[in-house]
C-alpha cells in the first residue's frame, strides 16, 4: 500500500470519528431540550460530583450523581453529565438539593434544570 493511500485512509477515519463525536454531543442537546421541554419533573439530592474530564457548550463538565424523588415517592438514583457555569458553580456540591426533569420511560435521560440568573 503506497503512502499515500495510507495518509488518504487515516484522514477517512479522523473525519469519520470527527463526525460521530460531533453528531452525538448534537444528538445529546436536543435530547436535554426535550427532557427540559416534556419531562417529569422533580427534586434531586446532589450525592457526588467528579470532573468528567470532557466540556459542554464550552464550559467544563461534571458527572453529578443523583438521588431523584419524583412527586410519586419512588425514587432512584442517576448519573448525568452537566455543563459547570458560573450560575451553578456553588449548588453543584455533594448535599445541595436541585430541580430535575426526566425522562419517565428512560429515567437515565436526566437533566439537571438550570438556573436562571
Amino acid at each position: 500500500m503506497s503512502t499515500e493511500a495510507i495518509v488518504i485512509m487515516v484522514v477517512g477515519v479522523a473525519l469519520l470519528l470527527a463526525t460521530v463525536l460531533l453528531g452525538r454531543s448534537l444528538l445529546k442537546g436536543r435530547g436535554d431540550s426535550q427532557i427540559l421541554a416534556k419531562g417529569v419533573p422533580a427534586r434531586a439530592i446532589i450525592l457526588s460530583v467528579q470532573d468528567a474530564k470532557t466540556r459542554l457548550n464550552g464550559h467544563p463538565a461534571a458527572l453529578v450523581r443523583l438521588d431523584v424523588t419524583p412527586r410519586d415517592g419512588a425514587h432512584f438514583e442517576v448519573m448525568v453529565q452537566t455543563p459547570v457555569t458560573r450560575q451553578n458553580a456553588l449548588t453543584l456540591q455533594p448535599g445541595q438539593v436541585v430541580h430535575v426533569r426526566f425522562d419517565p420511560a428512560h429515567r437515565t435521560r436526566t437533566v439537571i434544570v438550570p438556573r436562571e440568573g
